[in-house]
């Protein structure tokens, strides 16, 4: 999936003051698409941010598992870029960083189309995506 938008990846840290405005700015919205997700900044190693013009756009926080894997445990992306754009930019940069496996293990059922149309499969009881 192609777009014509420009996106910055920002690598970030649970603690930030910036993640914590953001989570408590969508947080009705990410109820409904994550009715499972838990904020407990401790849990996770893994904060990537995504703008669009110094917008932000989506957020993905996981832990990360050895070198090569994130577990995902939050991969939100706000109502304006919800065009599977901002999860296109984000793979191909996750992947950059040697990033090689990707894991979604909560029962997210209005993620669940946006999962498999990003290319997850399910396997043992996970969405996984293994990037080449």
């Amino acid at each position: 999936l192609k777009s014509n938008q420009q996106y910055d990846l920002i690598e970030g840290a649970a603690g930030d003051s910036f993640v914590e405005y953001f989570l408590d700015y969508y947080k009705e919205d990410i109820r409904i698409y994550f009715p499972q997700f838990k904020w407990e900044p401790s849990l996770y190693d893994a904060v990537y941010i995504v703008c669009c013009n110094a917008n932000p756009a989506g957020l993905l926080l996981g832990q990360k598992k050895g070198a090569n894997e994130i577990e995902i445990s939050l991969e939100y992306t706000t109502p304006t870029y919800r065009d599977c754009s901002v999860g296109t930019y984000l793979y191909d940069e996750l992947s950059k960083k040697e990033i090689r496996r990707l894991s979604f293990k909560d029962k997210a059922e209005k993620h669940e189309a946006y999962l498999q149309k990003m290319g997850y499969s399910k396997a043992q009881g996970a969405y996984v995506k293994e990037f080449i």
